[in-house]
């Protein structure tokens, strides 16, 4: 269907160009077309009362004016909106496609007064050079209702308010003198009316709840009346839009002295959508529970099948009254999951309702339960309780097994017992207990097979497919391979085989610094599972707690945390568990890699890598009108460094920079106080001192050079070599043989128009391969933050690390933001008179800095 449309859109835009002329504004649309826009708002409803006809004046279509517009790619679901009719009219042009076309008026999900939504919806195809015309007629998308009180009514009511509201949305309250229609989002909508008797007493009733549609005017009517006996009678009246029957209640004292029945959530909250999986009961506990203190006369469960290809179709009424279930009808309830507690007999003021395991019933699909409880004096409860509840499919798949004779062993014929490994892909709860085995005996009959133990194979999130490993015993064996059958819930849901072996394997090793990861190697990739899940660990001849081994069956790879750095062990495993004492079957030994530091990673040595003597800061200046005499400020530049680290001072601060000056050299990175502080500059190898400043008794130079992008540089520090003699050389990384698992180091940033520092660390191989990467930006931080960045996995099994690059940027923008002070920012603040003037080292104004990164306690973690 989309290359159909695509192959129609480029045939027309052919045509079109074809046919274009000088009058065509989109005659050159490049890639581009209009939309002529005829948008148009209609104010008709439905009404069932003829008195109140179709665009009455309570409701008025709004100008065109007024509408949004929204513009969806139907290829892409991209959307563009505009905020008005004029704004949409105002652009040059839309990208060829096909959309659709939405305007809007109001929010349909907003209820209350004055709230009307409009909607008009179409599809149009943008043609190349063309200008397309879209019609749209804008209609009421949600809800009129309107709330009339009899003459008798507001004569018998000291007070009175009714509240409408469709599920999930929010209330809208009819208040004794409202006469305006509200609006309500389509749906399933619930009235309660709150009254006051005559006498001060007051209740509040939920006469009816029913379905709404978009472009109707609803209209209920309450009154009151008498009955046969004198009694007072509310009666609630809806119009001929509703199938609803009017609803009648008795004003009796009774009504207003009891308490309305009460329905609680547990385990869920009403409205909202609980998973779980077909076949399976709920992961939390899903009960309604009702306290009704006048006695409960009725409580009706309501199950319906909002979607699914599967009918649902059980033994007992979909919508049952609880208290009219008969013995046969409460034995199936709980067959299909449904507890119930208090309310089969004799019930009284509370009861329970618990479907936790009612999805273990449901095929798949949504379903919308409710309870409605009834009181003595047929009050309803007021709040209505709604579980959704959505089936998800039950996968379950055997992807592979095996079957071992006991270790070492050779085979055995008569009745043998053997332990068989099984694994199942399944995404359900429980699976010790809703899966279960059988193998093919001697005799001919499928046995039931033990369990031993259920293990997770892959841990993962949700109701997505996880992996298990399946220990059985299988008996009275004779053949290989063995034929098994799955079940689940005690249905068959598979047959399969079993290969029944004598595995040959062995283990190598990678050492870390604190844990070891090893490999099985065997001719038979199947076997892998099976052994790994197997095998038991030693450690210098001591069995390993199996708390610091982890497993993965399916790569064959076991990972022995608790180790010492650069020591060496001895490494036993075997497939059966050995007493101490006694030798493993096999052996390795293994040395742990050191878990080594940077060197200077403190910056606790450090050289002055920068000294230069009588800098000129700025430009001159005279202080008089003249020109002469000149004086200018002057100041050392002197910075450390730490040692075995890089930085771009030798750019940035360029000793062979034809104009010295504090405009021009800059160092980038130095130490202070025992941190590393990474600065964003301005610099530059050629520059031009600012022009003189001859105002009268003014004793500095407020001029500032200008700085293109290309001597704007971000501040780095970094592990490698570096030189700079017009020409930049740069190599990153150093020797470095451990893989340390993360991070830390401490940071404070100081950015400029938002900007973000940077820090990034690579550990490679002989080969220069990159074996881990990790980076991070760094935020804003006025006080100083410890970081901790961790490594991901290292890949290549055995594949050891031999250097290791490590950089911190003080931006990441590719051209740096710098701040060039001029003006009264440039003040020296001399106290010496008219002379030139030295400044302190390092203390001058006429430097332009950027963002500052500062950096401190680099730590490798393992």
């Amino acid at each position: 269907m989309k290359i159909f449309r695509e192959a129609l859109l480029l045939s027309l835009a052919a045509l079109a160009l074809g046919s274009c002329s000088e009058d065509n504004p989109w005659a050159n649309g490049r890639g581009k077309g209009g939309i002529d826009l005829k948008l148009s708002a209609s104010a008709d409803v439905q009404d069932a009362l003829p008195m109140v006809r179709s665009g009455a004046p309570e409701l008025n279509a709004p100008d065109v004016a007024d509408f949004g517009i929204r513009l969806t790619n139907l290829d892409t679901d991209e959307a563009r909106t505009w905020q008005s009719l004029a704004d949409f009219n105002a652009e040059d042009g839309f990208d060829v496609g096909s959309y659709t076309l939405t305007a809007f008026y109001g929010n349909v999900n907003e209820c209350g007064f004055d709230k009307p939504c409009f909607i008009g919806e179409t599809t149009v195809n943008v043609l190349e050079g063309r200008e397309s015309s879209a019609e749209v007629t804008a209609q009421l998308a949600n809800v009129m209702m309107s709330v009339d009180y009899t003459d008798s009514f507001r004569n018998y009511f000291r007070d009175y308010s009714v509240t409408a509201h469709t599920d999930g949305h929010a209330n809208v309250v009819y208040g004794k003198n409202e006469t305006r229609a509200g609006f309500l989002t389509p749906g399933d909508v619930t009235l309660q009316v709150s009254l006051t008797n005559p006498s001060g007493k007051s209740v509040t009733l939920t006469p009816a709840q029913f379905p709404a549609q978009a472009r109707h005017h609803y209209h209920v009517t309450f009154d009151v009346n008498a009955d046969p006996t004198g009694n007072a009678v509310l009666k609630v009246e809806f119009d001929d839009n509703l199938t609803q029957e009017d609803v009648r209640f008795s004003l009796s004292d009774e009504l207003y002295n009891a308490d309305a029945p009460v329905v609680h959530a547990e385990g869920f909250t009403s409205g909202q959508t609980v998973e779980a999986l077909s076949g399976n009961p709920s992961a939390t506990p899903l009960k309604f529970e009702t306290i009704c203190k006048s006695g409960i006369q009725k409580a009706v469960l309501k199950i319906a099948q909002v979607s699914g290809t599967t009918q649902f179709n059980p033994s007992f009424d979909p919508e049952l009254d609880l208290i009219q279930a008969d013995e046969a009808t409460q034995y199936q309830l709980e067959q299909n999951g449904i507890k119930v507690r208090g309310l089969f007999k004799n019930p009284d003021q509370m009861g329970v309702v618990d479907v936790t395991d009612l999805s273990r019933h449901l095929p798949e699909g949504t379903f919308e339960l409710t309870l409605t409880v009834t009181d003595a004096v047929g009050r309803n409860n007021e709040t209505p309780v709604v579980l959704n509840l959505s089936t998800l499919p039950i996968n379950l798949v055997v992807t592979g097994g095996s079957a071992v004779y006991e270790y070492p062993g050779s085979v055995v014929t008569v009745n043998p017992t053997v332990d068989a490994t099984v694994l199942v892909t399944y995404n359900g709860l429980n699976p010790a207990e809703s899966i279960s085995f059988k193998n093919l005996c001697r005799t001919g009959i499928y046995k039931d097979c033990d369990l031993v133990e259920v293990k997770e194979s892959t841990a993962t999130r949700g109701f997505p497919d996880k992996s298990y490993i399946f220990s059985i015993k299988v008996c009275d064996v004779e053949t290989s391979p063995l034929p098994m059958e799955l079940y689940f819930n005690g249905e068959k849901r598979a047959e399969f085989t079993l290969d029944i072996i004598e595995p040959q394997y062995s283990l190598v090793a990678d050492p870390f610094a604190t844990y070891a990861r090893f490999k099985v190697e065997t001719a038979n990739a199947a076997d892998i599972p099976t052994i790994t899940n197997g095998l038991t660990l030693y450690k210098n001849g001591t069995a390993v707690d199996k708390s610091l081994v982890t497993t993965d069956p399916e790569k064959g790879m076991l990972t022995m945390d608790g180790l010492e750095p650069d020591t060496d062990y001895t490494i036993g495993y075997s497939l059966t568990t050995r007493p101490n004492g006694l030798p493993e079957e096999q052996t390795l030994k293994i040395h742990t890699e050191a878990a080594a530091q940077i060197p200077n990673s403190d910056f606790s040595q450090t050289s002055t890598t920068i000294n230069m003597e009588n800098v000129m800061s700025g430009g001159e200046y005279t202080g008089t009108v003249f020109g002469s005499p000149k004086y200018h400020y002057y100041s050392n530049i002197v910075r450390e460094t730490p040692n075995g680290w890089c930085t771009l001072n030798e750019k940035t601060c360029w000793t062979g920079s034809t104009n010295k000056n504090t405009w021009f050299c800059v160092p980038s990175t130095y130490i202070e106080n025992g941190v590393a502080v990474i600065k964003s500059v301005g610099y530059n190898h050629n520059g031009t001192t600012p022009s003189l400043d001859k105002t009268t008794a003014r004793y500095y130079n407020p001029n500032a050079p200008t700085f293109s992008d290309g001597n704007k540089c971000a501040g780095e520090l970094f592990l490698g070599t570096y030189s700079f003699n017009g020409t930049e050389s740069r190599k990153d990384g150093i020797r470095f043989d451990s893989r340390p698992s993360s991070l830390s180091f401490d940071y404070s940033y100081s950015p400029l128009n938002s900007e973000k520092g940077r820090v990034e660390v690579k550990i490679l191989d002989e080969s220069g391969r990159t074996m881990v990467i990790a980076s991070r930006d760094l935020p804003e931080s006025t006080s100083t933050k410890t970081l901790t960045i961790t490594l991901p996995e290292y890949t290549g099994f055995g594949v050891k690390a031999a250097s290791i690059q490590l950089k911190f940027i003080s931006s990441t923008a590719s051209v740096p933001a710098i701040s060039v002070p001029s003006g009264d920012a440039l003040n020296e603040h001399p106290s010496n008179g008219l002379k030139n003037n030295q400044l302190p080292d390092n203390s001058y104004k006429a430097v332009a800095i950027g963002s500052v990164l500062k950096i401190s306690n680099i730590e490798l973690n393992y």
